[in-house]
């Protein structure tokens, strides 16, 4: 008959391996991605506040944030100053661009009088284009208005 001198033998098998290459570059451009993110604060500033709600908040980047704790405290990004202050720091952040974007975001605790006033040191330093930030109100759509 054919076939009856045929005999199978089996190979060994090899032990299965995983390469970690892929892991590890994977893993390396998550934390890539995540140290430049948090790098990049944007308007958040670092500063925990409590911003009241617009219908028409929206998210602004690349301008200079001056925020006002419920504690009065002002903080021009994330440098503590005092109100004689102020003029000098949002200068210097600005670099002199007196077209730059002053984004005011006092705490909703703050009296009316020391949000008044910090603006006011800020419009003596020459710059015009001041906005109050706020958080959006749920459900809501439009745009920022800021005085101008």
């Amino acid at each position: 008959m054919i076939g009856e001198n045929i005999i199978f033998t089996r190979r060994p098998r090899r032990a299965p391996r995983i390469d970690l290459t892929a892991l590890v570059d994977g893993v390396f451009n998550l934390l890539i991605f995540f140290a430049v993110t948090m790098s990049l604060g944007g308007a958040q500033s670092g500063l925990s506040l409590k911003l009241p709600q617009a219908s028409t908040a929206q998210t602004l980047r690349g301008h200079v944030i001056v925020g006002i704790t419920d504690q009065g405290a002002i903080y021009v990004d994330t440098e503590t100053v005092t109100l004689d202050q102020v003029a000098a720091t949002v200068t210097r952040h600005s670099a002199g661009d007196l077209n730059t974007q002053i984004i005011v975001r006092p705490d909703k605790a703050v009296p009316y009088e020391r949000v008044v006033a910090v603006m006011d040191e800020i419009r003596l330093a020459g710059y015009h284009e001041l906005a109050l930030a706020a958080v959006k109100k749920p459900g809501s759509t439009g745009l920022t208005t800021g005085e101008r």
